[in-house]
């Protein structure tokens, strides 16, 4: 609107309105913007993020969107092509310089640096390949006995141990498939030159891919045996004995042999 008004003016008076007051008014909104960014940015307050974004990445996506706020009002600012130095032309381009910095280092170093730190355990080769040892599938029992789950009615557990006896899980190391989550949204930031990732997780973004297909592969074969143990109850088990028998032996190589490097 500002543009308009000074390639259409004439009259001395409204030229001087618009190289002076009216620009001035335009830098004034753009440090308010600035202003709002960084007291978002600094709030002590949980970030407004989507519950299925990650921790360290998912924060680092919604700094990053800051920063993208940030720079499009700076582009607004360069727009004023027309205004002569203006005297909040350089402080607004400081703040903005400042600001960005911040969010950066923010990013690059303070999340990304605590990130890999809580991380170096499981995100070596030789953790990620042990992980995708593991078998593609595990009885629900057998995964509670390894939970160490501490019931104090015996009754109780046994009832579970019971009602999970036949049940299947995925036995996708949980740990692993966090790390591939982060993994995924830390590679957005650094398709932006932010950060650098380690080769370990370099090579495993590679596989995120072919390891989502196998996940859900293994999830249609754990819903539909867990439906069919959940609709049949005692008596109708005793009588499809054969047929049951002759699935678990499908099951049985997905438990004992296979796993997600097989």
């Amino acid at each position: 609107m500002l543009e308009n008004f000074y390639l259409l003016a004439r009259r001395p008076a409204v030229m001087d309105y618009v190289q002076k007051k009216a620009a001035e008014q335009v830098y004034k909104l753009f440090m308010e913007e600035i202003k709002q960014i960084e007291d978002i940015f600094e709030a002590k307050t949980q970030p407004p993020m989507p519950y299925s974004h990650p921790t360290y990445g998912g924060n680092a996506i919604w700094s990053y969107s800051l920063i993208i706020r940030a720079r499009r009002a700076g582009e607004a600012i360069k727009g004023l092509y027309f205004i002569n130095e203006h005297p909040l032309k350089k402080d607004a381009e400081e703040r903005l310089s400042k600001l960005s910095s911040h969010l950066d280092e923010s990013i690059s170093t303070r999340k990304f640096e605590e990130w890999t730190t809580k991380m170096a355990a499981i995100s070596t080769n030789e953790r990620i390949e042990q992980a995708l040892a593991n078998s593609l599938l595990v009885r629900q029992a057998e995964r509670s006995d390894k939970r160490n789950i501490d019931l104090k009615d015996e009754r109780t557990k046994a009832l579970l141990d019971k009602q999970k006896a036949d049940l299947l899980e995925s036995n996708f190391d949980t740990d692993l498939l966090k790390l591939l989550f982060e993994v995924q949204y830390w590679n957005k930031i650094q398709t932006h030159g932010l950060i650098t990732f380690p080769q370990s997780l370099v090579k495993l973004h590679a596989r995120k891919e072919q390891l989502r297909v196998l996940r859900e592969n293994v999830m249609l074969i754990v819903r539909d045996y867990n439906g069919i143990m959940q609709i049949i109850n005692q008596k109708e088990k005793d009588l499809f004995n054969d047929h049951l028998s002759s699935l678990d032996k499908f099951i049985e190589p997905g438990i004992r042999r296979f796993n997600w490097l097989t």
